[in-house]
């Protein structure tokens, strides 16, 4: 029994995924065999010089060998719009920021906010603003009663939300694809 109870509270996510009772999951670990945590740190460290056009705008925090802190923009969030006689998808621009911490063997992948931007319109202001049902801190209750119409059923508009984890987990395989890739400069020039 304990040893039971030990395996399921050492299981640590290996991919995003939306459920509609938890929201998205903040974070994954991931495996990456024989490899350091210094060296997964340095490939980490260059995976984000080459994928971004200006890292030193990228970069929000770096502590060597042990975490890197960065954030970036995407058109990613998309939802189904209900417009007079048809659905249609409106994808919003985001912010997020990931943290990536390191140790022997894996690395932690983690998502720390999700913003998208809103235009400005007549009876709102736009701007960066949070993602609610991205939100760490939201509950169950919470997430429901934006999610869910009073009779149970998914709103039409959060209906395609299952998919939101694939953009994270599609950076995360781009990121672990490079790292244990064995990418050398070239030295014949």
């Amino acid at each position: 029994m304990l040893i039971c109870f030990t395996l399921f509270s050492n299981a640590q996510e290996s991919k995003f995924v939306f459920d509609y009772k938890t929201g998205l999951n903040d974070y994954i670990v991931t495996p990456v065999e024989g490899k350091t945590a210094s060296e997964i740190y340095a490939k980490t460290l260059n995976w984000i010089k080459i994928n971004y056009s200006d890292p030193s705008q990228v970069i929000l925090s770096n502590i060597e060998n042990e975490y890197i802190r960065f954030n970036a923009l995407a058109d990613y969030i998309c939802y189904d719009s209900l417009k007079p006689n048809n659905i249609t998808t409106d994808c919003y621009k985001v912010k997020y920021e990931i943290e990536i911490s390191f140790k022997d063997g894996k690395y932690k992948f983690e998502i720390i906010s999700l913003t998208r931007y809103e235009s400005p319109a007549q009876y709102r202001s736009g701007g960066w603003k949070e993602v609610p049902i991205f939100s760490k801190n939201i509950t169950e209750e919470s997430l429901s009663k934006i999610l869910f119409k009073k009779d149970g059923t998914i709103k039409k508009q959060y209906e395609t939300i299952t998919k939101s984890g694939d953009y994270f987990n599609q950076l995360n395989n781009l990121l672990l694809d490079y790292i244990k890739s064995n990418n050398k400069t070239k030295s014949d020039w």
